[in-house]
């Protein structure tokens, strides 16, 4: 571990008809050095979500500062035929490296890092806003192919929403819907280390083969606005970021009212997630129901801070023209619309 993050592999090898331990340093040329190191990434940043978010950024893994932990890690590699998988470890190491019984966990020691993730870009350092951000992003044309291939009447006159989670290799996935058996239209939005943000539809009006006492049939009506569901899985994503840039994640939701994001621009301190749960969603339609008058955007953003009491989600408006609008409450609890710059 560096900066509390999964820096390296250390390999402990029992000896001696198991009475000592030998600690070797796993080097980057190893076969699937890589795809190693990232599944403990990966397991340490699920394992100490909840724990981190509790600390609220106060650096460590739970508030009373207790150590942080990976979990399990089952490695399974192909070809390796068993015993250390692929490890450069023994019998002339590169420069540097860490010699039996080195000090290999001493940052200062001897031997370097095991991996590069501590070499991305400083949050400390010049960031695009997230304006720059949305700008750049709308014209990207994996972007844009998806928007493209969400925004038609077909697909939004559906029954069940359709979407893709985007990692951050710019990946394209396409998300699960519910269940056929399931009432719900929506998505089921998996979050991990590796993801970037999320694009999805919400649905127009349609009749869902349903009828009331009266036997007329019964119209569905969702809300053509971001759920606390959607909320919930940005603020996941936030989650898994230990350096503070949360400038890269993002939601985006196409509806035939109008394309929206969102994006997360608090603190570690502002990290809330559990809105996922049916409570929540029941709480926004009868939220709705209650303010029929108001705009989608007034309810989402009035839900959000007076509800969900969430800080640090932003949201924007993408216009068909290409302009880019954040939306924003003012203190007469109205929407303001400001362009963002050129």
């Amino acid at each position: 571990m560096r900066n509390r993050k999964v820096d390296g592999i250390i390999i402990a090898v029992l000896k001696e008809n198991d009475t000592q331990v030998e600690f070797l340093k796993m080097y980057a040329e190893a076969e699937n050095y890589n795809t190693m190191l990232d599944m403990f990434r990966e397991a340490y940043l699920k394992n100490t979500l909840q724990q981190r978010i509790a600390a609220k950024g106060n650096g460590n893994c739970s508030s009373d500062g207790s150590p942080c932990d990976t979990g399990e890690v089952v490695i399974t590699m192909p070809g390796t035929g068993g015993g250390i998988p692929g490890g450069i470890w023994n019998g002339g190491p590169p420069p540097g490296g860490c010699q039996p019984y080195d000090n290999c966990l001493n940052p200062e020691g001897p031997g370097g890092t095991g991996g590069g993730e501590g070499n991305g870009p400083s949050p400390d350092g010049p960031q695009l806003s997230p304006c720059e951000k949305l700008k750049a992003q709308i014209i990207d044309v994996k972007f844009k192919e998806k928007v493209d291939e969400l925004n038609k009447y077909s697909v939004l006159t559906k029954k069940k929403e359709t979407g893709y989670s985007e990692s951050k290799t710019g990946i394209f996935t396409p998300l699960n819907p519910s269940a056929s058996t399931d009432t719900s239209d929506g998505l089921k939005i998996p979050v991990t280390a590796n993801t970037k943000g999320y694009i999805h539809t919400h649905l127009d009006d349609y009749l869902n083969g349903e009828f009331n006492e009266n036997g007329d049939p019964i119209q569905r009506e969702p809300i053509r606005m971001f759920s606390p569901a959607d909320v919930n899985a940005l603020m996941t994503m936030a989650g898994f970021v230990t350096d503070g840039n949360y400038s890269e994640l993002y939601g985006t939701m196409v509806s035939s009212t109008g394309n929206y994001t969102i994006k997360f621009t608090g603190a570690a301190s502002d990290i809330k997630t559990g809105f996922d749960q049916g409570k929540w969603g029941d709480d926004y339609l009868q939220y709705r129901k209650d303010r029929q008058l108001w705009s989608l955007e007034k309810l989402f953003l009035t839900f959000l801070k007076e509800k969900m009491n969430v800080q640090g989600i932003e949201l924007y408006k993408i216009k068909s023209n290409g302009t880019v609008q954040k939306k924003t409450l003012n203190s007469e609890n109205k929407v303001d619309s400001e362009d963002c710059s050129q």
